[in-house]
């Protein structure tokens, strides 16, 4: 595995996945986002298909997951083109499940009321 992701200090059970899933070396998006998004910054990211972009965003949000707090911990905005692109797992899934709760699980427990206020919803 490239001496770049463990550099970041990632977890072991993320170094591992990144391992398993055969990871080498950084793709360009991910050399540039996940340092950043590591020390909690906001990003726009822009690169092409299959060039690493999920590994760039998700890989640091999973380091960060605070399983013990409360609400939203994290929001990922994707804007696509079409509802699939053709592309998609091509090559197997792109993430697996683990002994933690899923994101989807995660995302439906988030804190709706938080969301609503800032969503302007009164009920």
């Amino acid at each position: 595995m490239a001496q770049q992701f463990e550099a970041l200090g990632f977890q072991p059970r993320l170094l591992q996945g990144i391992k398993d899933m055969g990871f080498e070396e950084m793709f360009p998006i991910q050399a540039e986002a996940i340092a950043p998004i590591l020390q909690g910054r906001d990003i726009i990211g822009q690169a092409h298909t299959g060039s690493g972009k999920t590994l760039a965003y998700a890989l640091p949000i999973l380091q960060r997951i605070d399983n013990h707090a409360r609400g939203l911990q994290a929001l990922v905005l994707v804007p696509t083109r079409a509802p699939r692109s053709p592309h998609a797992n091509k090559n197997g899934p792109s993430l697996r499940w683990s002994e933690h709760r899923s994101s989807a699980e995660q995302t439906r427990k988030a804190d709706h009321e938080s969301y609503r206020r800032h969503s302007g919803q009164t009920s």
